[in-house]
């Protein structure tokens, strides 16, 4: 969660430029765990997946990830 909020904050902090415009961006993200998922790599992936949307759902820019109890985790 730590690494996955300082590189979502390192996005937001980095605007881009072209055409003299600056462009402001902004990143969500899902995570999923093997502590929680499993090692399946299809299930990890669908896990991640529904995180990035319950972030993108809460307003964006976000950080989400399932914790052990299955509930969710933000950041």
């Amino acid at each position: 969660m730590d690494i996955a909020n300082r590189i979502r904050i390192a996005i937001g902090t980095s605007p881009m430029e072209k055409d003299d415009c600056v462009i402001s961006i902004s990143a969500s993200v899902g995570l999923a765990s093997t502590d929680t998922s499993g090692y399946q790599l299809q299930r990890l992936c669908m896990e991640a997946d529904a995180a990035l949307y319950r972030a993108k759902r809460a307003g964006r820019n976000r950080v989400i990830a399932d914790t052990e109890s299955g509930s969710l985790a933000e950041a």
